[in-house]
């Protein structure tokens, strides 16, 4: 019996991956600094320690009620489109962080923020189901260490600066550059493109 032939991947799923990567690694850093910054943010925003676990936890409840409408969103309009829309909210409502001085105004800031998170989260499968085909599953191991990188470095970086504003406006500049460039790069491949013109 013939063994069945792989189809030959593109070289340039390497740079899909490293985009996607990059901002999953950005957007995990901005989630997860906020438990760094506590003992500046709680008497800022004049909040309890339950109110802050609350901030802590807001990213992660957009994914619980976004996540299969993301999905549906993908499959209708495409996965690029989605995770577009889907980062623009969350440039806002983590540079509107800034302007946050009491906890409504965060939480709204930071479910904001989770949107992209649920978003991407959802879809990154068939995001990589497209370029990396057989290989799927070393592509998405790869997403899954990349949010760990993310968390570790904001704790240890996250005392490091020299106030919340700093510490805010860093990775909130990475995630606004990788998706700007992202939004060049991040293609679907030709053969994937001239079947969903047939099936649309």
């Amino acid at each position: 019996m013939e063994e069945k032939q792989m189809p030959r991947l593109s070289s340039y799923r390497w740079v899909i991956l490293a985009i996607v990567c990059l901002m999953d690694v950005a957007s995990n850093y901005i989630q997860f600094q906020v438990s760094v910054l506590a003992t500046q943010i709680m008497p800022a925003l004049h909040i309890s320690t339950a109110q802050f676990s609350s901030l802590l936890m807001a990213p992660m409840l957009v994914a619980v009620v976004l996540s299969l409408p993301a999905g549906s969103l993908a499959d209708k309009f495409g996965a690029k489109k989605v995770v577009t829309v889907g980062c623009i909210i969350s440039i806002i409502g983590a540079y509107g962080r800034l302007i946050a001085t009491n906890f409504a105004m965060m939480m709204v800031m930071l479910l904001l923020f989770g949107v992209y998170m649920s978003i991407l989260s959802t879809n990154t499968i068939k995001i990589f189901g497209i370029w990396f085909k057989q290989d799927t599953n070393l592509a998405m191991g790869m997403f899954f260490a990349s949010a760990s990188i993310g968390i570790i470095l904001s704790q240890l970086t996250g005392p490091l600066f020299s106030s919340v504003k700093a510490a805010y406006m860093f990775p909130q500049h990475c995630y606004l550059f990788c998706q700007f460039v992202g939004s060049f790069l991040l293609k679907t491949p030709l053969k994937e493109k001239k079947f969903l013109l047939q099936n649309q």
